[in-house]
């Protein structure tokens, strides 16, 4: 429990008469009959003296004085003005909308934190899409959004599919990489330019979840340059286990979804698809186009690769077989009820593509759009 203020100028008495840290706080117990667990230690006693000796008593003046005075910050006048301007400008910095209103900008800063609850965001980069990707993308969605009309579990025969790299040395943020200083600094953040790491494919489906990871090596567990005939090999293991997995509930109805990479549209690749999922096939170059820069449509893009990244970069691995382990559990990790929702959040997205006019979407309002 903290000293009181007549506690702590008997401290200031009693360490004059014995100049002991130790018999100090003991006679101060005697005297006002402290427990053990409220005796002062030696550095708080220390710390009274310290700041007797600097401001001529035992009392704290500035306590609860320090800091930008609150009618800055908490101004109704400031707070409706920031928020005014936050509405009307929502990608204004901060040390614009201060300059406009003049007001510091740490006072802004903390309205628009503290005051107004608001958080910061990064925008994301995509692709420019023209008028014909726009065009491809409504296409595309009406047929899906008719689809899952015509039959609301469509969505749980559809098997998305996608394949990212994973780096041993992770993600670099550069907000970790700043501090202050006075001489420029000399240290400074390696990364490799194209250091280890690993290429896995997965699949998911919304009713059985994820399968996978396939991985693009060679008989020696060596990761390879992925190409035509190794993407084949992978497709061929994926459906295999896919086969495996749901021929007790019908296998011929699934369908396959890939997006429009080079690698996933040559003729080859193609060819053997159809062999596997004849008309079933949702990809550029067939019946049923898959629309080009559209990974705000893919789950395995706007969903797992991120949550599975996050999670395995969180960890400081040494190895490539630690990086693959890792991997591997971010796949185990995915529940059911993770996979059932994920499915129903692709019929939200469609519908708000097609509500965008197939425009580009990356944060969706589930209740604006089901």
């Amino acid at each position: 429990m903290p000293l009181t203020m007549k506690q702590k100028t008997k401290v200031v008495a009693l360490w004059y008469e014995t100049k002991s840290d130790v018999d100090t706080s003991r006679k101060l117990c005697q005297e006002y009959d402290l427990r053990t667990l409220d005796e002062p230690t030696n550095c708080a006693i220390q710390r009274i003296m310290k700041h007797f000796e600097y401001k001529g008593t035992a009392h704290n003046h500035s306590k609860g004085n320090g800091g930008r005075p609150a009618s800055v910050t908490k101004s109704q006048a400031n707070i409706d003005a920031v928020q005014h301007s936050s509405v009307d400008s929502p990608t204004k910095s901060h040390r614009r909308r201060s300059w406009e209103l003049g007001i510091k900008p740490t006072s802004v800063w903390r309205i628009l934190t503290k005051e107004l609850k608001l958080f910061p965001y990064i925008i994301s980069i995509r692709h420019r899409l023209s008028q014909d990707n726009v065009r491809r993308r409504v296409d595309m969605c009406n047929w899906l959004g008719d689809r899952m009309e015509w039959y609301p579990n469509w969505i749980n025969l559809i098997w998305f599919n996608d394949e990212a790299n994973f780096h041993l040395d992770g993600a670099i943020n550069n907000h970790n990489n700043t501090f202050l200083g006075a001489p420029p600094p000399e240290e400074i953040t390696e990364s490799y330019l194209n250091g280890p790491n690993v290429t896995c494919f997965y699949a998911f489906n919304a009713r059985w979840g994820m399968l996978g990871p396939y991985w693009f090596e060679n008989d020696n567990s060596r990761m390879v340059t992925i190409n035509s005939e190794c993407f084949r090999a992978v497709l061929q293991k994926f459906h295999d286990d896919r086969t495996q997995k749901v021929t007790p509930h019908q296998p011929s109805m699934t369908w396959f979804m890939q997006d429009g990479a080079p690698l996933h549209t040559a003729g080859d690749t193609i060819t053997f698809l159809w062999q596997l999922f004849r008309n079933e096939l949702v990809s550029l170059g067939t019946i049923h186009e898959w629309a080009p820069h559209s990974p705000d449509l893919n789950p395995l893009d706007y969903w797992f690769w991120g949550a599975a990244k996050g999670s395995v970069y969180a960890n400081h691995l040494a190895t490539l077989d630690d990086l693959k382990q890792d991997v591997s559990k971010s796949l185990q990790a995915v529940s059911h009820e993770t996979g059932k929702k994920v499915g129903q959040n692709f019929g939200v997205r469609i519908n708000a593509c097609l509500n965008r006019g197939g425009a580009h979407i990356e944060n969706v309002n589930s209740k604006d759009f089901a």
